[in-house]
């Protein structure tokens, strides 16, 4: 007669389910590296054209930054091995700064006086995805704007993208000649290795 052990049924069970969790490195499977911490984050600045009084629709000053975001080539340095936008799994917007560039600081501390909120799009217009607004804008020359969405993985999956900027624009009497910002993009993102 066999006798049953439920013992040795127990440690058989707990040794399948161990191997069957074990990660087998033949199936292909890759580890996640993450780009962009704390400390050390992964950051962008998008520049823009001097602007005017002239370029106000209204009240509306829209401009799209004269430069893409070159993410390609910092998952490159920092992973290696040939990564590319393709490897990324996950990318997120950790924050977005508006900085003023010209003007008088000491008198006006302000972004400038004539700002009455600020939209960024990542994309060539205003039909891409919103990621970042600020209304009303502060009194600072530097501006940290509200996220609207963090997540980009597909946005930076399909390659390189400018920004646009919109701001709205009180007084357009008050923009001095050649007016600039910039936006500063800090991002968080993994891929796989």
């Amino acid at each position: 007669m066999m006798r049953f052990s439920y013992g040795a049924l127990s440690v058989l069970l707990v040794a399948t389910l161990f191997l069957v969790g074990c990660d087998d490195t033949s199936t292909g499977t890759e580890d996640i590296i993450p780009i962009g911490t704390d400390a050390d984050p992964v950051e962008f600045e998008f520049e823009f054209e001097p602007f005017s009084a002239d370029d106000v629709t209204d009240g509306t000053l829209t401009l799209t930054s004269t430069n893409s975001d070159n993410l390609e080539d910092q998952i490159e340095e920092m992973v290696g091995g040939g990564a590319t936008r393709s490897d990324v799994v996950s990318a997120r917007i950790r924050s977005v700064e508006l900085e003023r560039l010209t003007g008088n600081f000491s008198v006006q501390p302000k972004v400038f006086s004539y700002l009455g909120s600020a939209r960024v799009y990542y994309g060539a217009n205003t039909d891409a995805q919103p990621v970042a607004e600020r209304r009303p804008i502060s009194d600072e020359p530097e501006v940290t704007l509200d996220l609207l969405q963090q997540d980009i993985t597909s946005i930076v999956q399909n390659g390189s993208r400018p920004l646009t900027l919109e701001l709205e624009v009180n007084d357009p009497s008050l923009i001095g000649t050649g007016d600039d910002v910039e936006i500063t993009v800090s991002y968080r993102i993994e891929v796989r290795g």
